[in-house]
């Protein structure tokens, strides 16, 4: 409950976050999770912290999560990131890390820079880039970062999360975390959470008590409420504030208190039903773009002119169903609220909502890319297979240039369970784009078997290219001493097929193949052969990045104590190549 009302209860809760605010001002850190039921008042507590911390001269930056899968990645920490940027100004966020500011520009893409690679070191120089800005703003006057909603959080933000945690210690940084301990969405949180509860408490909010519950009621109707309501709305919400303050704004607005409704869902029903059958209809509509929209796009959304629709929700706004953002932005009270309008759509209904919404998001953006994952997500909800595959592979290639690889792997696989098995090309590459992003999100294993799948398919439909990269794919997990005999055929497979067509890449199978039978008895001779057409193949061509790879894997298949200076003279080589190549 966002909606001004007076503080009720709490006082053990807040005397703990007061106490590690102490510690943190003191120059000792922690991360606080808050955690309870929809609707038990763990905004409205964070809230009132804040305010209390305020009043101490605390700065407070908030980030929250978004419900679905249409969140860019690192949603919350963008958030928290980009106040950072409005408080102090880019020049002094970014002098604050030097020229590892060009990191950051992974998460905020309104700042052009050259950020590196896509891979895991990179994303090791993003956290720790945040990192030096976050705790370096909290160095120079205190600071508090609240984070809402973590059981929406994707995988990147609470990998973060768990990076920024170790760093909480020795810095004056209080991080606060809310999440629903039930019925979360997606198990990556609870997944973590034995990591995250490392650097702080965990704070479970239940319900008000009587007493609570009759001065909440009182604080909403300005009239003392009969006891024997109070002990039956008590009663019938658990002490939830969300079940108890709908009640109480339902007698304000004339309602019975003989007939107090048996769940929250019910309660909000006869709250909805207060309102206008157009304005009703409209939130409906609005519940299709999420939990916060933009007035614009819900005016497109429903064909209605801006002024129309602001006039249509001002019944919304006074009676707190909606409150009003800044940049003409809107959101429900309560994610309760929006979820019981989007289930009053018919199914077809909210199918044709949602690709009309995939359509307005892709009308009013000028980054195709900064939108897809919500494009996706609309397209994907609103049974437009195609559609949905095209924005799908979108952010995950978008997701991959964020560094947030567990979103790339996400999109990739929904694109790939799409993609009927006919449509081998267009299958094959996402495979192949889904096998790399495994991979960088530290499964070896998975992406092998997917880089497996991909060659299977390559062959079976004669590309050629595909078959070599994915032979090179298959030994991703780079285990020597695995010996599979099912590597060394893909490889001398995809070499018979692919013969002199790109010799860059007929390089770096030679020199791959040549790695594979190190421990295969009597491949000597062979492997000798294999090096000398991989290394002339490589030379011949005009490309420092295979020359590069073929070196390197030169190098590591053919090491022994003898040949240091050898090596020594490749490693410079490979060094050099990449100073050309821009790696």
């Amino acid at each position: 409950m966002h909606d001004g009302l007076s503080f009720v209860g709490r006082r053990n809760t807040i005397a703990e976050l007061t106490g590690r605010l102490d510690q943190a001002l003191s120059g000792r850190g922690s991360l606080v999770l808050v955690a309870g039921e929809a609707g038990i008042g763990k905004t409205t507590l964070v809230e009132h912290f804040a305010a209390v911390a305020g009043e101490r001269d605390v700065r407070v930056l908030w980030g929250g999560c978004w419900p679905g899968q249409g969140q860019s990645p690192y949603w919350p920490f963008v958030q928290v990131l980009r106040s950072c940027v409005a408080d102090w100004g880019w020049d002094r966020v970014s002098g604050s890390v030097g020229g590892d500011a060009r990191y950051l520009s992974r998460l905020l893409p309104e700042r052009e820079a050259d950020p590196g690679g896509e891979d895991e070191s990179t994303r090791f120089r993003l956290f720790d880039t945040l990192t030096r800005v976050l705790v370096g703003r909290a160095a120079e006057e205190p600071l508090v970062v609240v984070l809402e909603d973590l059981h929406w959080a994707d995988v990147g933000s609470l990998r973060y999360l768990e990076f920024l945690g170790h760093q909480l210690r020795q810095a004056g940084l209080l991080v606060i975390g809310t999440y629903r301990d039930v019925d979360a969405e997606d198990p990556a949180l609870t997944e973590r959470l034995p990591q995250l509860r490392r650097f702080g408490p965990r704070l479970d909010i239940t319900g008000l008590d009587r007493d609570e519950v009759g001065l909440l009621m009182r604080s909403i109707t300005a009239t003392r409420p009969d006891a024997d309501l109070v002990t039956r709305v008590h009663r019938s919400s658990g002490g939830n504030p969300l079940f108890a303050a709908e009640v109480a704004r339902l007698l304000g607005a004339g309602g019975s208190g003989e007939d107090i409704p048996a769940a929250v869902e019910h309660v909000i029903d006869r709250r909805l039903a207060l309102l206008g059958p157009d304005e009703v209809a409209l939130l409906s509509t609005a519940a299709v773009l999420g939990a916060e929209f933009d007035q614009v796009e819900l005016a497109d959304l429903a064909n209605l002119a801006v002024t129309d629709v602001r006039g249509l929700l001002s019944e919304s706004l006074r009676r707190r169903v909606l409150v009003a953002g800044d940049g003409g932005r809107f959101r429900f009270l309560h994610a309760l609220l929006r979820d019981a309008l989007y289930r009053r759509l018919d199914l077809a209904g909210r199918e044709s909502l949602h690709r009309r919404a995939g359509e307005v998001i892709l009308a009013r953006s000028t980054d195709q890319g900064a939108v897809a994952s919500r494009v996706a997500h609309h397209f994907s909800r609103g049974n437009g297979p195609r559609q949905a595959v095209e924005y799908d592979v979108l952010a995950g290639k978008h997701a991959m240039r964020s560094l947030a690889f567990e979103d790339a792997v996400r999109h990739f696989a929904r694109a790939a369970e799409i993609v009927a098995q006919g449509e081998g090309p267009q299958r094959c590459e996402i495979l192949m784009s889904l096998a790399l992003a495994r991979w960088r999100a530290g499964n070896g294993k998975l992406a092998a078997q997917t880089y497996q799948e991909a060659f299977d398919l390559a062959k079976a439909i004669g590309d050629v290219r595909a078959l070599g990269l994915a032979a090179l794919g298959c030994c991703v997990r780079d285990e020597l001493w695995a010996n599979e005999p099912k590597l060394i055929a893909n490889l001398e497979c995809a070499l018979d097929a692919l013969e002199d067509k790109d010799p860059a890449l007929r390089a770096r199978l030679l020199a791959r193949l040549s790695r594979e039978l190190v421990l295969v008895p009597g491949t000597e001779a062979r492997r000798s052969v294999l090096v000398a057409e991989a290394e002339q193949v490589a030379r011949a061509v005009d490309d420092p990045a295979a020359l590069a790879e073929v070196l390197g894997t030169m190098h590591n298949a053919h090491w022994t104590p003898d040949n240091a200076r050898d090596r020594l003279r490749t490693a410079v080589e490979i060094m050099e190549l990449g100073r050309r190549a821009g790696d």
